[in-house]
């Protein structure tokens, strides 16, 4: 598969399960922000929010702030 292949849940999962087979097999804790990170870019394209949508809402969210 390319590198520049798009992101895809299929690829999130992949990897996910590479990493965790990695930490349960051999016990490599320091591999654990890795899972986190995975997990948590999982949840983000299952809720269909791209790296644009998540910038315009931190933006959003940040002049609400600065007019309040």
């Amino acid at each position: 598969m390319p590198i520049d292949a798009p992101i895809t849940e299929a690829r999130i999962r992949r990897a996910l399960v590479a990493v965790a087979y990695v930490i349960s097999t051999y016990g490599e804790v320091e591999y654990l922000p890795l899972m986190e990170r995975l997990e948590a870019e999982l949840e983000r394209h299952r809720e269909g929010r791209d790296a644009v949508s998540r910038a315009r809402a931190i933006l959003q969210a940040h002049a609400k702030t600065e007019t309040a």
